[in-house]
């Protein structure tokens, strides 16, 4: 592992900085979740405990880890963000360090005044702001706001490879779930609930979300060095005006690398199928499809000898693609 994602001293002292906190701060508290939980409470810290753990980790440094620098954060890459989110696992304490949300605030969408007024107006539902943690925060009793979305990130997107460039192709849904927990009719126990009709953290009707673009993405990561090589979004939104178009869209399926040097790629709720290339995640062809390819293509080669890539476009899934066909799509290489 450490051949392949470099920690630097700076990292490492930081990830001892945490591992402190948990032990000195965090696990000493164990024993007063543990007591609510057991008389039926929800296992989490009281306001005046997260308060006192707030007050301190600004006092050692521990805040705004995840957020861009140009939102007053420290923008850690995800090599040292895993560091951090590892030690927080060894307590039964629920926390994740600050920010909470007012980082959330500065980073909601601006895209357009009419998406910009609506999450503004809900990120404002409750007092004080919804909550956010940064990644992997908590579902609480209070609605809360977790990225990278519980459909976000790689999780639902099988990648694909590239032997010769050592290239992984990794697509990435970048949108949050806004849930909370809501205690069960008769006392008993919490559920997952979403927040004013909504699961996800975006405008509903548009399928618009709250965060700033990109909404979805398309990586190639050296596997020989865990840098990232390029990135691009990846898919359109018609409904916005031309020359804001380009956001990424909320996406579903995988992706094929081919040896020519071509990554084909449908997944995205803009029914369009792509070719990128390779080594530079330039698009080089694009076609809109009677749904979306909520699926990962495959190619083979015919009896005349020709090279085909298929795909399968249904619409549907769960990023609530509103597309639907049954559709069956060969494409024949050059």
């Amino acid at each position: 592992m450490d051949g392949m994602f470099k920690v630097t001293e700076e990292q490492g002292m930081l990830r001892d900085l945490v591992k402190k906190f948990v032990r000195n701060e965090l696990m000493p508290l164990e024993k007063n979740i543990l007591e609510r939980f057991a008389s039926g409470q929800p296992a989490a810290l009281s306001d005046e405990e997260n308060q006192k753990l707030f007050k301190q980790c600004k006092e050692l440094g521990l805040w705004a880890l995840d957020v861009p620098e140009e939102a007053g954060g420290a923008n850690l890459p995800a090599v040292a963000l895993v560091g951090v989110n590892e030690e927080l696992g060894y307590t039964a304490v629920p926390f994740t360090f600050p920010p909470d949300s007012p980082n959330l605030h500065m980073m909601l969408a601006t895209v357009t005044p009419e998406l910009q007024k609506f999450c503004q107006e809900l990120y404002d539902s409750i007092p004080g702001g919804l909550h956010s943690g940064g990644p992997f925060t908590h579902y609480s009793t209070e609605p809360s706001v977790i990225f990278p979305s519980s459909i976000g990130g790689g999780n639902w997107n099988p990648p694909s490879y590239d032997p010769g460039l050592g290239y992984l192709f990794v697509n990435t849904q970048d949108f949050g779930s806004l849930n909370q927990m809501v205690k069960s009719a008769d006392g008993t126990r919490y559920s997952r609930s979403g927040y004013k009709g909504n699961t996800r953290f975006w405008e509903p009707s548009g399928h618009l979300p709250c965060n700033q673009p990109p909404w979805g993405r398309l990586f190639a990561i050296n596997v020989n060095t865990g840098d990232i090589a390029w990135q691009v979004p990846l898919g359109i939104t018609e409904s916005l005006p031309e020359g804001k178009q380009n956001t990424g869209r909320p996406n579903l399926g995988g992706s094929m690398a081919t040896a020519s040097g071509l990554v084909f790629i449908g997944a995205t709720d803009d029914s369009r199928f792509r070719a990128f290339d390779s080594k530079t995640g330039k698009e080089l062809w694009v076609t809109k499809l009677d749904a979306g390819a909520h699926s990962a293509p495959i190619t083979f080669q015919g009896k005349n000898g020709k090279q085909y890539v298929v795909v399968t476009a249904t619409g549907g899934g769960f990023s609530g693609d509103q597309s639907s066909a049954d559709s069956v799509v060969a494409f024949a290489l050059p």
